[in-house]
């Protein structure tokens, strides 16, 4: 397999599929990082194989440079400890009525106005994350995968699960230390656990960013319990967003998402790694962040932070079209989750 020189970043071509073995063809090419400005240009290729339709970066970077691409980051820095807005005490209400998960005190105002809120489905599936994946069960030892500035973690840390972490950033590593969470410095291949030490290993966009993701599976499997379950919450490459809005589509995001799963071959490899009960499903948890971002990106000014009120009452009406349109294409959304049974 050759290997190249991409503004330092060292590269590999990616010739075939790694969940069918077909061919792929350049589906996108020479696209920019508009978003952290990493340089080069990149390919995206898609699996020949309709049944499959596979999308990976081709060439891709190796895995002793990935660290590079991820130096400004934003899930690996601290957030400011600014005052909640009202609309994240609606959603902490609906939090604490649905789920019991009391992070701070919510009176029952914001817990009817979260109730109501959640009726309109746009934003259900953002006020759901995580806990919809958890409900029900008894809280025991869970895995966070790529756990970024630990904010996912510390929610079901104080939700009662006996959570830790994994991340291969310095930065993200100190900035979850700091908030008292239990974190470790490195891939999962790096922390020997024994056989069967976790319930549940839980992951949120994180597979697209492996180079190996059928090995992260293999592993992810070895050391969840029987009976235990993962969780891989992924960009989905049949959105409808991803439709619209092609190499524009905010969830291609070169050179940091390395592979994009549509729903066949995400379950084709979990299957393969050696779960046996796999299935996949489809949220809309970011499709009004995505549509907004998309849209900048189709317009691009060299200016990607700020957006217009005119923009941001868009994307509130896309986020609902695209709820309404999810039920009679229930594998549209913005993500896929991929729950698959040891």
């Amino acid at each position: 397999m050759s290997m190249k020189m991409k503004n330092e970043i060292k590269t590999k071509t990616k010739s075939n599929c790694i969940c069918c073995g077909s061919e792929g063809f350049f589906l996108y090419k020479s696209l920019n990082d508009r978003l952290f400005g990493t340089k080069g240009e990149w390919n995206i290729k898609q699996c020949n194989n309709i049944e499959c339709g596979l999308l990976w970066l081709d060439p891709m970077p190796v895995s002793e440079d990935l660290y590079k691409i991820y130096e400004s980051y934003y899930t690996h820095t601290d957030r400011p400890n600014e005052e909640r807005s009202f609309f994240s005490r609606v959603v902490l209400g609906y939090q604490a009525a649905i789920y019991d998960f009391l992070y701070d005190q919510t009176n029952s105002y914001y817990r009817f106005l979260g109730r109501l809120l959640s009726k309109l489905n746009v934003f259900k599936d953002y006020m759901d994350y995580p806990f919809v994946y958890l409900k029900g069960l008894p809280k025991g030892k869970l895995l966070e995968l790529g756990c970024g500035n630990g904010d996912t973690l510390d929610i079901l840390t104080k939700w009662g699960w006996q959570a830790e972490g994994l991340d291969f950033d310095d930065n993200a590593v100190n900035v979850a230390a700091s908030k008292g969470l239990l974190v470790h410095k490195g891939d999962i291949f790096a922390q020997n656990f024994s056989d069967s030490s976790f319930d549940v290993v839980f992951s949120n966009n994180v597979i697209e960013h492996v180079s190996d993701p059928f090995a992260l599976l293999k592993e992810s499997a070895r050391v969840i319990k029987p009976g235990g379950f993962l969780v891989a919450i992924t960009p989905n490459a049949g959105s409808k967003l991803h439709q619209k809005f092609k190499e524009n589509w905010r969830g291609l995001e070169p050179p940091r998402h390395l592979y994009l799963f549509k729903s066949n071959s995400l379950a084709s490899i979990a299957k393969t790694a050696g779960f046996q009960d796999v299935k996949v499903i489809s949220k809309n948890y970011s499709a009004i962040f995505i549509w907004l971002m998309s849209s900048k990106l189709k317009n691009y000014d060299g200016n990607i932070g700020s957006h217009s009120r005119t923009s941001r009452y868009l994307s509130y009406l896309a986020g609902f079209y695209l709820n309404v349109a999810q039920r009679f294409s229930p594998l549209s959304g913005e993500e896929l989750i991929l729950v698959a049974y040891k």
